[in-house]
């Protein structure tokens, strides 16, 4: 595949690139020819060399999002979906598993205090 990475995104260029996909900057594009700096340009050349936008950008995102344009929209909402919530999840179970073993270790220990443990050695079966 091919992608068009805008500026907040080229972080993601070596990665691709070792997946054998083609990238081309926007920022270099910019540089090179200031007409794209408009969003619709960049979209433009995007179409007439098959690219898929990759951006972090709300209004390039939204421009791509409007004019059925593929693109891959890195929004902070993803972002919280995607990486944040999963580790709050672990983070929240890990805690909840300390807490239901230290439950059961105090249980234990006040039986053990209260001569129960040692009342349901004494019982017969």
């Amino acid at each position: 595949m091919k992608f068009l990475l805008d500026e907040h995104a080229e972080y993601y260029q070596k990665e691709l690139e070792h997946q054998n996909h083609e990238t081309e900057s926007a920022k270099k594009l910019r540089a090179e020819d200031p007409k794209y700096r408009n969003d619709y340009n960049l979209i433009e050349y995007a179409k007439e060399h098959e690219m898929t936008i990759i951006t972090k950008d709300g209004d390039l995102g939204q421009a791509c999002t409007d004019n059925n344009y593929p693109c891959i929209w890195i929004t902070d909402d993803k972002i919280f979906e995607k990486v944040i919530q999963p580790e709050l999840d672990v983070k929240a179970m890990s805690s909840l598993d300390m807490e239901s073993i230290e439950d059961e270790v105090i249980d234990a220990f006040n039986k053990i205090k209260s001569g129960e443990v040692s009342r349901m050695g004494q019982k017969k079966f």
